[in-house]
């Protein structure tokens, strides 16, 4: 893919998160989290393998070992992570630098996935680039596999700033686009919804918030959350 993840804004708040511990350090929070958006969504048990694209601190990564995963493969093309993610190898969590695109053709009928991620990455992506890099996917996903995604939604006012508040984000996505997307890609949604965070009492008082606005507009969002997460199948 072209110039592939390679933003220097983000990069800067990223190793200021790494810092800060704040992008590395799994919390009761994150822990709820990917629960909810991977674990319940995609219906995935620890038995399956499970390839992170775009990995960068281990996150997620990290949560898939502390629940008990034990096929576990991270991509990221920048280097300069070595040393935060030296301790996932330790853990025998499977480590690759390299280009997401470049790692995959040298995987194609070689390395199956269970589950594939892609958290907040294709809309880095041009459409064309995001079309052939999800056909390149099906030579590494086992029968039954999903690839799980999120992305900003454009049709929701939060998400309006979340995509235009950065040049990084060159492809706009809502449920509508995620469809099309997935016809383009020989590919099927399998599940989509709003990604919901937040602390209890403020996600209860957007959902009346939401609630109320979805009643007194004649137009209004599938989704009202700033997020979309989803699951691509093969047909």
């Amino acid at each position: 893919m072209k110039n592939e993840f390679q933003f220097k804004a983000s990069k800067a708040d990223l190793y200021k998160a790494i810092r800060d511990k704040s992008a590395v350090e799994i919390s009761d929070k994150h822990l709820r989290q990917f629960d909810t958006e991977f674990f319940t969504f995609t219906e995935t048990d620890q038995s399956m393998s499970v390839l992170d694209i775009g990995c960068g601190t281990g996150l997620f990564l990290r949560y898939l070992l502390h629940r008990g995963f034990t096929s576990v493969t991270g991509i990221d093309y920048d280097e300069n992570l070595k040393g935060t993610l030296s301790d996932l190898e330790q853990a025998g969590c499977g480590i690759e630098f390299s280009e997401a695109e470049a790692y995959i053709d040298a995987n194609l009928g070689v390395r199956y996935f269970d589950r594939i991620v892609l958290f907040d990455i294709l809309e880095h992506i041009e459409l064309d680039d995001c079309v052939r890099f999800l056909r390149k996917l099906h030579g590494v996903l086992n029968a039954g596999g999903k690839i799980l995604i999120r992305v900003p939604n454009i049709t929701s006012p939060w998400g309006i700033r979340m995509q235009f508040d950065s040049f990084d984000h060159v492809t706009i996505f809502s449920p509508g686009r995620l469809h099309e997307l997935a016809a383009y890609s020989d590919l099927k949604i399998g599940s989509i919804a709003g990604q919901v965070t937040g602390k209890r009492r403020k996600v209860l008082f957007q959902q009346c918030l939401h609630w109320i606005l979805s009643r007194v507009l004649a137009y209004h969002p599938e989704f009202w959350e700033a997020s979309l997460i989803c699951t691509f199948e093969k047909k």
